[in-house]
């Protein structure tokens, strides 16, 4: 189904010719990698790729671009992660001619929970989707179908405020590849240990953020944003009890650029869960309460270089060996990730040392990264869980006239 509709939409791209409508901008990025580490089992055993060199091609992403009218654009990108095309993002945004000079978003996107999660993972100076990301949202970050109403605020600086109504997909079991074996990879594991039968009752999340830009000096820009998040992520039918999940951020971005030819930036986000649960025996309803963590440094000199710094935090026990490095998803036993949001004992953190080096403006790039994965586990938990190292390189290319990307 996913290559029919592929293969559909490039059908109709000369049809849009032929009716006189404007023609999009096509684009294709290519994400490859290569990767080695000291991979190891709960036993201490080496895996089969551990100290092997490792490549695939990550994902490569179609992107579709353009405006229908002077009033609205469209914009839909479709990437293949090595299982098959689907869509990533599929939504029109109606520009201007709306009351209070709101701007209306409709149809599936990265949702603007604090500022990283809207931007595609190429565009990062990085190489990974931070692991807070990985746990509160899953691998493609946090995606679903809605509608956003945004609105400039009436201050002497830029400020914005948008609001979401989603059909609630980030509460929904997902899988990442196995079409024939399909792995869940989200809360499923925990409703199942707290007795609950029923999943993806599809409740409808609310979000929002208030996003302040503002100068500093006469090179230096500051992004500051503060999101919110509510929705039940589990209906309890017998009882009508729902149990619901709030989340919380703030995330902000430092830009110090003097010239064309340098840059420092600074980056860093503190994400806040709250999730009810239900006691399987008691059937009295508490709450857990976990946070995650990231910042980076990144440093662009000579136009073409950059080199930086990241640290991620994250709760729970993240499979970093299993489920990141790159496209392989354990069985569902095997993963602790799927707990990870509601585990407030055990804990994941990363050091990530990057460099990237610019061929051609944002064309070509190529990327390394060692990472550093350690776990703080509790002794009651009886897990032995050893931490380890990532080595990665990248290559990046882009074809066509992708959009530059914001600030």
């Amino acid at each position: 189904m996913r290559k029919t509709a592929v293969q559909l939409l490039f059908l109709l791209l000369p049809a849009l010719q032929v009716w006189g409508l404007t023609q999009p901008n096509i684009s294709v990025i290519g994400d490859f990698r290569s990767f080695t580490g000291d991979y190891k089992d709960d036993e201490g055993n080496d895996l089969l790729k551990s100290n092997n060199w490792n490549s695939q091609l990550n994902s490569l992403e179609l992107a579709f671009n353009g405006n229908l009218n002077p009033y609205t654009r469209a914009d839909i990108y479709i990437a293949n992660h090595g299982e098959g095309f689907e869509t990533e993002e599929a939504y029109v945004t109606f520009l201007r001619g709306l009351p209070f000079k709101m701007q209306l978003k409709a149809g599936q996107y990265l949702v603007d929970f604090g500022r990283l999660n809207t931007v595609h993972p190429h565009a990062y100076s990085f190489l990974d989707r931070p692991l807070s990301h990985r746990v509160f949202f899953g691998y493609d970050g946090f995606k679903d179908k809605g509608i956003q109403a945004s609105f400039l605020l009436p201050t002497s600086f830029y400020s914005k405020l948008s609001l979401n109504l989603l059909a609630g997909d980030l509460f929904e079991p997902h899988s990442h590849g196995h079409e024939e074996e399909e792995v869940i990879i989200d809360t499923a594991m925990m409703e199942e240990e707290h007795g609950h039968s029923e999943r993806g009752t599809k409740n409808p999340i609310f979000s929002s953020r208030l996003s302040f830009f503002f100068p500093i000096g006469e090179s230096g820009n500051v992004d500051f944003g503060l999101s919110g998040l509510y929705g039940v992520y589990q209906r309890h039918e017998e009882e009508n009890l729902d149990l619901k999940a709030q989340m919380g951020a703030i995330d902000m971005k430092f830009k110090h650029k003097p010239s064309d030819y340098s840059a420092l930036t600074l980056q860093s986000e503190m994400i806040f869960a709250k999730h009810d649960i239900e006691d399987e025996v008691t059937e009295e309803v508490t709450d857990i309460s976990t946070s995650g963590f990231w910042a980076s440094i990144d440093y662009q000199f000579r136009k073409q270089y950059n080199i930086g710094f990241k640290y991620d935090y994250a709760p729970g026990i993240f499979d970093y060996t299993e489920e990141v490095d790159y496209g392989f998803i354990p069985h569902e036993e095997e993963n602790m990730t799927g707990y990870a949001k509601f585990d407030e004992s055990n804990f994941t953190q990363s050091f990530t040392l990057f460099a990237g080096y610019m061929i051609m403006e944002e064309t070509t790039l190529i990327r390394a990264a060692y990472t550093k994965t350690m776990y703080d586990i509790s002794e009651s938990l009886g897990i032995d869980r050893s931490d380890h190292y990532t080595f990665a390189l990248q290559v990046v290319w882009s074809l066509g006239p992708h959009k530059p990307h914001d600030f």
